[in-house]
């Protein structure tokens, strides 16, 4: 298994800090949420909170981008689709260096962001009273944008885990992987990820029970 930039040793260190982590974390939890209490109208307010906090905490995403640990960075979900097909192509051919992400899981990943985005304003859209019906239409559209996406990010998480002998989702899930020991972050940023936790759980709490949506 060889290195990214070929520096030192193969060694698991850690890349990707605590609120990256919970965040993509309580976005699965928000939309599983939503997606379970989209079928019966009694629960619509708390559809729709799960929605709305899920768009939320991809607006702290898109932030985190700008402040976040490296590879949490826009660099590493911003691509030119050469890039990504580069990507596609290394992935295909069993071949290229190691790296925590790359262009076609960091199109992915941005792409799932932004469907989730766009259910969240869909959704909220959709509760006023006059409304075009096309709303109606958009925020299942994205739905159907975020099964793609997912589906497709999942295809693509497993066959790498497979060419690089390397669970990915454990490897998010534990905040390390095989990286230059120079790219280990120090600071995983525990009270950022409590305080994102229990604002998610709060707001949740508000938006569904205080009688606002």
């Amino acid at each position: 298994m060889q290195i990214a930039n070929g520096l030192g040793p193969p060694a698991r260190v850690r890349v990707w800090d605590g609120p990256q982590r919970t965040c993509h974390v309580l976005i699965v939890l928000s939309l599983a949420g939503a997606v379970g209490t989209a079928a019966d109208d009694a629960w619509a307010p708390e559809h729709l909170a799960f929605e709305l906090i899920a768009a939320l905490l991809v607006g702290f995403r898109m932030a985190w981008a700008s402040w976040g640990c490296p590879y949490a960075r826009w660099q590493h979900l911003l691509h030119r689709p050469r890039a990504i097909a580069r990507s596609l192509f290394t992935l295909a051919s069993r071949r290229g260096e190691l790296f925590p992400t790359d262009p076609l899981r960091g199109t992915l990943h941005l792409l799932l962001l932004m469907a989730t985005l766009a259910i969240g304003a869909t959704g909220l859209a959709a509760e006023l009273e006059a409304v075009y019906d096309w709303v109606h239409h958009a925020h299942g559209a994205s739905y159907g944008l975020l099964w793609v996406a997912l589906g497709l990010h999942l295809v693509v998480v497993a066959a790498a885990s497979i060419v690089y002998r390397d669970n990915l989702l454990l490897a998010m899930w534990s905040g390390t992987y095989v990286a230059p020991a120079h790219e280990a972050i120090r600071d995983p940023r525990r009270g950022v990820s409590l305080a994102l936790a229990l604002g998610a759980i709060g707001g949740w709490a508000v938006l569904a029970h205080s009688g606002v949506l």
